[in-house]
């Protein structure tokens, strides 16, 4: 939930009554007690601004006051118009507001998208990069997989990776956790258990021959603004169609009490035909971020594969029905 600072207040009081007077003087964002721009606290970064710039919406960049107040908490009903003609829709209940934590707010800037460079505001995929990208939302959808073990399943089912914090979720999982020290800088995002750890003292960079699931990250200050470069990707984790030759370059910069301007830069020869920046707000909020147990111990995999199992010896057993009616034999009924 935001929070109104009473100099905001003051200046929509001002706005509002067409106050002449001279602007208030820029204030140097929240800073640590060592003296850096203070990024700590539990932010969101969930947001009705799409990723990519709607095809009707043209070469237009930014969306109009009007137009951008009218997007305010139109999350969850964007969703429900994505899914209205599914059975998901109709059966299971679980699209409210309760179980779904759609963003509410615009980016701060009123872009008409998250990505702003391309301009048309589009990822430039190669075709390979997107028929990755694809093959990789199919498998989470579990389509056209085969359920004979454990590893074909997506890793978010299996548990292992469950989003990241350079994008926001689609439906949930939007709250990072930002731990600060001189040294260091921590995110712990609420969709799975991998930290980012990134120290900020100057230390190079792991050799390339160690790859982790979500990189290798190191940060530095570049005036108010931490700018945290991350590479050394094993290619495992799901990022937008990306091999292990992703880069980014990420841009944090506390705007005020409540929000942060946020860009990442993201380069892959093998995936998009260009570099790419996407923009967004992070929103403070009061939370709580709870655990995100996954399957609660997982039971849903074995599950899963056990269900599977059960569809093929009935369909065996409907085999066997049908190749008796058809030979003639008895049924055994």
């Amino acid at each position: 939930m935001k929070r109104l600072t009473l100099s905001f207040a003051l200046a929509l009081f001002a706005a509002g009554l067409g106050a002449l007077a001279a602007p208030v003087e820029a204030q140097s964002p929240p800073r640590t007690e060592w003296g850096d721009p203070d990024l700590r606290g539990l932010w969101t970064n969930g947001t009705v601004t799409p990723l990519e710039r709607p095809d009707e919406l043209g070469d237009r960049t930014h969306l109009t006051e009007e137009e951008a107040e009218a997007m305010r908490g139109t999350g969850l009903q964007a969703i429900l118009d994505r899914v209205a003609n599914t059975d998901e829709a109709i059966t299971t209940g679980e699209l409210n507001e309760i179980f779904l934590e759609p963003g509410t707010e615009v980016v701060r800037s009123r872009r008409t998208s998250l990505v702003v460079d391309p301009p048309d505001g589009k990822i430039p995929y190669l075709p390979e990069g997107r028929r990755r990208r694809m093959a990789d939302q199919l498998h989470f959808l579990s389509i056209g997989i085969e359920f004979d073990s454990h590893e074909n399943l997506h890793v978010a089912t299996r548990c292992l990776w469950h989003g990241d914090f350079y994008t926001p979720g689609n439906l949930y999982l939007q709250y990072h956790r930002i731990v600060q020290t001189p040294d260091h800088l921590a995110i712990l995002s609420e969709g799975g258990a991998i930290p980012r750890v990134i120290p900020l003292d100057g230390r190079e960079q792991l050799p390339e021959s160690l790859r982790q699931w979500t990189g290798s990250s190191r940060g530095r200050w570049e005036g108010d603004t931490l700018v945290v470069e991350t590479s050394n990707f094993s290619g495992r984790s799901p990022f937008f169609g990306a091999t292990d030759g992703l880069r980014l370059v990420e841009r944090f910069s506390r705007h005020d009490e409540d929000t942060i301007d946020y860009s990442v830069t993201v380069s892959d020869p093998r995936t998009y035909t260009r570099d790419w920046t996407l923009e967004n707000t992070l929103r403070s909020t009061e939370g709580p971020m709870f655990e995100f147990a996954c399957h609660e111990g997982n039971y849903g995999l074995p599950n899963i594969l056990s269900g599977a199992r059960h569809q093929e010896k009935l369909g065996r057993e409907k085999e066997a029905v049908e190749a008796a009616t058809a030979s003639g034999e008895p049924d055994g009924d």
